[in-house]
């Protein structure tokens, strides 16, 4: 599904009358919550209006840019009430809006980060916060509350791995809890809120495509394109076990080889795949040896995990997606 949403309105549509009339009125300005910075001249919240949006104007390096409108929630939203969000604010269609940033989200449940950690490897991108070459990219890991999330090159466009059940118990269900002691209201139980136990294992794999990532990557650039998302894979530069070269069986190996493997995988095991791999990669001298090392032994260092694979990822990432934009 689309997890986060953030459009550019194009500079030439003007506000519907009623919204215009409230936005330009000094009066209001606590309502919105306006406030300066960053990189546009005005930033108000519309909630305090009922729109479940953020909108910034006047783009301080580019006058011929747009408004920007950041849809909260957009994640537990349908294709339809963006559309609406869109309406409430403005005279045009929504068709026509710029798709800035869209992150592209799964679930997994029952298959926690480190089992992704040790059946994969994204392309291109390398270990430690390290960056080697050209590629300028990186990866790293890092654990909190016991939990451990895996990163795939930098933001603005960035991959992501993490405990999607501990999130919403130590950071989104405390939000909704201050919320509801503020309106007087009962406290909602976790299993109330997100439709399962406290104690189920899910994981969220999220590719984050901001700085206009979907047009470059996949050429899909309006909100009036944003279906052709569901026919892509978000996941595409990762390589999964299923795809790893054959080669020798461990028992043809020597015994060097054989101990090599077996310290690469306890490794893994400990520090994830992509970690191990450009550590490995830093002992290679010699120009294309690591590569040939990679490509003889690559199947017996990826773990086969059940459910970890590219296919069943974009599998349950097209069926929420489908559904998310069909409403």
């Amino acid at each position: 599904m689309i997890d986060k949403l953030d459009l550019e309105i194009p500079r030439t549509m003007p506000f519907r009358s009623d919204f215009a009339k409230a936005w330009n009125d000094p009066r209001n300005d606590l309502i919105f919550k306006k406030r300066t910075g960053g990189l546009y001249l005005v930033t108000g919240d519309l909630r305090g209006v009922g729109i479940p949006a953020m909108m910034s104007v006047g783009h301080k390096h580019h006058e011929k840019l747009g408004p920007k409108l950041e849809i909260l929630g957009a994640g537990s939203m349908t294709f339809s009430q963006w559309v609406d969000v869109h309406g409430a604010i403005f005279q045009g269609e929504a068709w026509e809006d710029a798709i800035l940033r869209a992150d592209l989200t799964t679930d997994s449940r029952g298959v926690p980060v480190s089992a992704f950690g040790r059946a994969m490897w994204c392309k291109n991108k390398h270990t430690n916060q390290q960056e080697y070459g050209e590629l300028q990219h990186m990866v790293t890991s890092v654990n909190r509350f016991g939990a451990q999330t895996l990163y795939y090159g930098r933001k603005p466009r960035q991959l992501r791995f993490y405990d999607k059940t501990l999130h919403r118990l130590k950071v989104l269900l405390p939000q909704l809890h201050r919320k509801q002691k503020r309106e007087g209201l009962d406290l909602s139980t976790f299993e109330e809120v997100y439709g399962y136990g406290s104690h189920e294992i899910v994981t969220r794999a999220e590719r984050q495509m901001g700085a206009r990532e979907t047009s470059k990557a996949w050429g899909v650039h309006s909100l009036g394109e944003i279906h052709r998302l569901a026919t892509c894979d978000p996941w595409e530069r990762l390589r999964f076990a299923d795809q790893a070269r054959g080669g020798r069986d461990f028992a043809e190996l020597d015994g060097a080889r054989r101990m090599l493997i077996e310290l690469l995988r306890e490794r893994i095991e400990y520090d994830g795949l992509d970690s191990t791999r450009a550590w490995a990669m830093g002992r290679f001298s010699k120009a294309g040896s690591f590569r040939k090392f990679w490509w003889e032994n690559e199947h017996l260092l990826v773990d086969s995990i059940p459910f970890v694979t590219r296919e069943k990822l974009t599998e349950q990432y097209r069926a929420s997606i489908l559904e998310q934009l069909a409403a």
